[in-house]
């Protein structure tokens, strides 16, 4: 008999060897496909929950240029006006897509959640960075000392602001008619996209 076994033991070692890789195997495959308990989508509804509990009044965080504020909660909304740093704002209305409908004095419209913080909390530097993806900065260049800031798409328009070259400003509207609608310190007004350049988000 021990000799029978002898002759055959080989075979039984790549048998065991054999059936462990297809319990292995089926092991695997069954964590694979069965679904997360804590799936990805269970996480943005617990964060979405936590920021639908905003209401009453909040401080709108815009950094030096000011937070715009937007006809429709949406990256491509028209912007109605720029809500100055730290100025207090209204929540109309919950969250709809990452946005909240707020009330800056006598305008109503949309602002990103994550801009809209209680008077202690901190402005982390993620909020920084994602402000400045979400509205980006550019350079103010010329050979002149200083440029203008026009009301209207006009050099012969009232001008709002005259800005020192090397100071930034926020974009809000891409280039048309050779100007870039642009907020400076609260203020939003014209200024000709050649005079503007594009600032690192990384510095």
């Amino acid at each position: 008999m021990r000799l029978r076994i002898q002759k055959y033991k080989q075979w039984i070692i790549l048998l065991l060897i054999f059936l462990s890789c297809c319990l292995i195997g089926a092991a695997f495959v069954i964590t694979l496909f069965t679904p997360s308990h804590h799936s990805y989508e269970t996480q943005v509804q617990t964060e979405e929950q936590a920021e639908d509990g905003k209401k009453g009044i909040y401080y709108a965080y815009g950094g030096a240029h000011g937070l715009p504020l937007c006809d429709a909660s949406s990256k491509y909304a028209k912007i109605i006006t720029v809500i100055p740093n730290k100025a207090k704002v209204e929540i109309v209305s919950t969250i709809k897509r990452g946005y909240y409908k707020v009330r800056y004095k006598n305008k109503e419209g949309y602002v990103k959640s994550r801009y809209l913080l209680k008077a202690d909390q901190k402005v982390s530097k993620k909020i920084k960075r994602k402000l400045r993806e979400d509205y980006p900065l550019y350079y103010v260049i010329a050979e002149e000392d200083t440029i203008k800031m026009y009301k209207k798409k006009n050099q012969s328009s009232k001008v709002l602001a005259e800005i020192s070259v090397g100071y930034c400003v926020r974009i809000l509207d891409k280039a048309r008619d050779g100007y870039c609608r642009v907020a400076y310190k609260n203020k939003t007004g014209y200024i000709l996209a050649k005079n503007l350049t594009q600032f690192n988000i990384n510095e």
